[in-house]
This record gives C-alpha cells, sequence and structure tokens, in this order.
C-alpha cells in the first residue's frame, strides 16, 4: 500500500516538474521600443527634451513590464528546480520501500521451500514431515545399452546391415 501511494506521488511531482521547466520555455512576449514610422515621427516632431522625458517615461512601464514577467519565469524556473529535487528523494524512498517490500515477503512457488519460511519441515514420500529418506538403487540395475551413432554417412555401412 505505502509502495502504490508513493509510486502515485513520485508520479505526479515528476508531471508537475515537467509543466513547471517547460512553461519557462514558452515564449512571452517582452515590451521593447517600436522602431517604425511612427517613432521617427515622434522625433522629428518633437524637441530633444521633450523626446528624453517621453522615453524615460515609456522605457519605466516597459521595464517594470519586462521584470514582472521574468520574475515569473524565475519563480516558476526555481519551483520547478525544487520539485525535481523532491522527485528525487521520493525516487530513493521509493526504491528503499521497494528493496524493503521485496525482502520481506519471498515469491513461493507451489511446492518450493524457501529460506524464510519459518519451520522448515521436509515432506517424506508417506506423505508425512521429518528427515528425508535415502533412496540407494537396486544392486542389479544395469543401464541400457547405447546405440552406435555415426558421425558421418557412410554408404557401405547401411549396406552391410542389408545383406
Amino acid at each position: 500500500m505505502a509502495l502504490d501511494i508513493v509510486g502515485a506521488t513520485l508520479f505526479i511531482m515528476i508531471f508537475v516538474s515537467w509543466v513547471l521547466i517547460f512553461n519557462v520555455l514558452r515564449i512571452h512576449t517582452v515590451t521593447k521600443m517600436p522602431l517604425d514610422d511612427e517613432t521617427i515621427d515622434f522625433f522629428d516632431n518633437n524637441e530633444l527634451v521633450y523626446i528624453y522625458y517621453a522615453l524615460a517615461l515609456a522605457n519605466k512601464d516597459a521595464l517594470a513590464e519586462n521584470r514582472r514577467i521574468t520574475n515569473l519565469k524565475s519563480k516558476r524556473l526555481y519551483n520547478g528546480y525544487i520539485s525535481v529535487i523532491i522527485c528525487g528523494v521520493l525516487l530513493a524512498f521509493f526504491l528503499v520501500i521497494f528493496v524493503i517490500h521485496s525482502w520481506d515477503e519471498p515469491k513461493k512457488i507451489k511446492g518450493e521451500i524457501t529460506m524464510a519460511d519459518d519451520k522448515k519441515q521436509i515432506t517424506t514420500s508417506q506423505g508425512g514431515y521429518g528427515k528425508p529418506e535415502i533412496v540407494k538403487p537396486k544392486p542389479g540395475t544395469k543401464p541400457p545399452k547405447y546405440a552406435v551413432v555415426t558421425e558421418g554417412f557412410d554408404p557401405s555401412k547401411i549396406m552391410d546391415k542389408k545383406k
């Protein structure tokens, strides 16, 4: 159960990190001074003192807007890095829980005896528990006769058998 919760949290945090970090790479519009005919007409039709004053006001507003956008992007990037660190901690925690979980509960195959069993009992052929029987072969048992195997094809041996 704990393994499922940590795994789901890890998955969600990886998704959140991905969204936060890639959101920083999204193109944002920044405020800049236009370079068009209207700007050139502004410089041609006004005196230098008014041009300086108007540009100072416009630059102040543009700088405030650009700093707001940049601060938002840096906050998102910082939060993305924090969530990546949290993902690393969760991954380490997940691996520790996984190792403990897999160590505690060994896989049992039907009829198999594992070292984790508390009662190490061996079944005898009669179905009881206790010391295993030692089965010895009968003294007169002979192995079967092995057939002769040729490594290549020799037609003369086949002809000899037919005669």
